[in-house]
């Protein structure tokens, strides 16, 4: 049997205050208090965050930072298996030749300091800022992991892409990536968000998805809470297995209004854990 449904993790952050009024950010100065809530909670799947702001001091960039991280996850029995690399969606490098090198440089450190904390995916988001909206932008994307490319291989870290490509764009980009090392980003509430269909997304790239962000979302709106919005979470579940997908789901999902963060995640994650379970046996 499958082991999907012990995948279920959330994406750092979520179990303190919003930061700056943000959804999603770095939680600077809760992060081990919010690693050792998630082990007493028996959340042991968290992601990491890195934003552009101040990522030279974020702990994941650090000798000390790495070596805390490392410490912790071994003192608390927590998997860190992926990064959501928000710092490339705010400094999208490959938008010209100007930010090209500074961007190459990140990247290199960022796959440097996943491999030292035994990340496995970098989620790479060409949404919002970092769009791709010309071939010139996809092809000097394609330029950089070539630049890093000695780097990545000698790692055995995958790229997610996350996108807002509708199937078929989609289809025809991750086609240009080799399939070992290049995979997508499957992110349903963004999907259910542009009006995509979750049977014709997993028809045509299926087999390329290897990471996933859970979250309800309304067409054209913003993350609301599950059962709120225009995500139909347990049909997509039931795709991504029947398609073979053996991977992590990570909770990005709305916070609770009235700052029940630990409660929300622990009923979203019974709901996600649900949904696997049957999708298994059907």
């Amino acid at each position: 049997m499958s082991e999907s449904h012990k995948k279920i993790g959330f994406i750092q952050g979520r179990l303190v205050d919003p930061i700056d009024g943000k959804i999603q950010a770095f939680p600077w100065g809760l992060w081990q208090e919010e690693l050792v809530s998630a082990s007493k909670l028996g959340l042991d799947v968290v992601e990491w965050t890195l934003d552009y702001d101040g990522w030279t001091e974020n702990p994941l960039m650090t000798k000390e930072g790495q070596e805390r991280i490392n410490f912790l996850k071994r003192k608390l029995k927590i998997s860190i298996p992926a990064l959501t690399a928000d710092c490339f969606m705010q400094f999208p490098y490959y938008k010209d030749e100007k930010s090209f090198d500074e961007g190459c440089n990140l990247l290199k450190q960022v796959i440097n300091a996943c491999f030292l904390t035994g990340i496995k995916v970098i989620v790479f988001p060409l949404v919002d800022k970092g769009s791709l909206k010309h071939r010139d932008e996809v092809n000097r994307l394609l330029k950089s992991f070539e630049k890093v490319s000695q780097v990545l291989n000698k790692t055995d870290i995958k790229i997610a892409f996350e996108s807002d490509f509708n199937p078929i764009k989609l289809k025809k980009f991750i086609d240009l990536w080799p399939v070992a090392r290049f995979g997508i980003n499957y992110d349903m509430g963004n999907s259910a968000a542009l009006g995509f269909h979750e049977e014709e997304e997993v028809s045509i790239y299926g087999p390329r998805i290897i990471h996933v962000h859970v979250k309800d979302r309304l067409y054209g709106g913003t993350t609301v809470p599950f059962g709120t919005g225009d995500t139909n979470i347990r049909r997509i579940i039931k795709l991504l297995v029947e398609s073979g997908y053996t991977n992590y789901y990570i909770l990005q999902s709305a916070r609770d209004k009235n700052g029940y963060h630990e409660e929300i995640i622990l009923e979203y994650k019974k709901i996600v854990s649900s949904y696997i379970k049957k999708a298994l046996v059907l």
